[in-house]
């Protein structure tokens, strides 16, 4: 399965974007995460697309800082940006603790049977997983073997996915900013 097309190339450049350190401090009046139902809300919804990328990020047995900066921007992508950067922190010591303690292939299946329920969660999801994989410029053969798998367990078919990520030349970059 080809994974490496413009499209997915796009979507990684701009994840990479998105994750650059911003400039305006936090404002320390400001109720900490996970205190007002709309934080708790879009980290339950963010959750399992943040386990799938997790998990994909150790598939090779090495994390590099493109992988970690391209899963901060999915992070800030995904929730909008409206849950603070440092709140991943926590979430992936969530993440960590629940690899440990059931294992990677349960873990896996976890969120993949959550995010399965919707297509296009699922099909979002294999999207974001093929652009953290080629963040670093290089898919090694065990990420190109978690994400021929993530495509059966989230139930998206070979040739959908390959039309998905291969329509790059009727795409735009998405605007940066």
């Amino acid at each position: 399965m080809e994974f490496d097309t413009p499209l997915v190339r796009t979507l990684r450049d701009h994840l990479l974007g998105l994750a650059r350190p911003s400039l305006v401090p936090r404002d320390p009046s400001a109720p900490e995460l996970g205190e007002t139902p709309e934080e708790r809300a879009i980290l339950e919804r963010f959750e399992p697309f943040a386990e799938l990328l997790y998990l994909l990020t150790r598939a090779d047995g090495h994390v590099d800082e493109a992988e970690k900066r391209a899963v901060l921007g999915a992070f800030r992508a995904l929730t909008g940006g409206r849950v603070s950067s440092g709140a991943l922190a926590r979430v992936e010591g969530r993440l960590e603790k629940r690899r440990i303690a059931e294992g990677t292939p349960a873990r896996l299946e976890a969120a993949c049977s959550t995010l399965s329920m919707n297509r296009d969660d699922a099909e979002l999801a294999l999207t974001l997983a093929s652009a953290v994989a080629l963040s670093d410029e290089v898919l090694a053969p065990d990420e190109s073997d978690f994400l021929e798998s993530l495509s059966g367990l989230l139930g998206v078919p070979v040739p959908r996915f390959q039309a998905l990520i291969s329509n790059a030349k009727k795409s735009v970059p998405p605007p940066s900013g």
